[in-house]
């Protein structure tokens, strides 16, 4: 092989090389993408039955709530991401007191996976008082 051979299959190596990391990039982007089909804001009544961070890079915290009191094995209704450090620790004194609550919620129609685990994002919590009911 001449040596112009060479640099243009060395060109052509760069060029697939580059081709491979956009897809693969365009691919890791739309798996890290949410999509609600229905945004919008809300309130829902429950139990926190769990606050916690999964991830292997990004670690965004989710917030489950159920409908009834919480017992062993509860399964969770609804899960939430979580807007700022004060909703997780306000999240985790409602879990560790079992003390009804009313979850303010906004639904958007897209988010990033390692910014909320969910498109439904927790706004503010809550107690909910015995005259509120789901």
């Amino acid at each position: 092989m001449s040596s112009h051979d060479m640099d243009d299959l060395m060109v052509i190596l760069k060029v697939c090389a580059i081709i491979v990391f956009v897809i693969a990039a365009a691919l890791a982007g739309i798996s890290a993408v949410h999509i609600s089909t229905n945004p919008g804001s809300g309130n829902q009544i429950g139990y926190i039955s769990e606050v916690s961070n999964n991830g292997f890079v990004w670690k965004p915290t989710q917030i489950s709530l159920i409908n009834s009191e919480p017992t062993y094995g509860s399964q969770t209704d609804w899960a939430y991401g979580s807007r700022s450090k004060e909703i997780e620790e306000t999240a985790m004194k409602y879990l560790d007191s079992h003390q009804k609550v009313i979850v303010h919620y906004e639904g958007y129609f897209s988010v990033w996976g390692w910014e909320y685990p969910t498109t439904e994002v927790i706004t503010s919590i809550e107690p909910a008082g015995e005259e509120n009911h789901v």
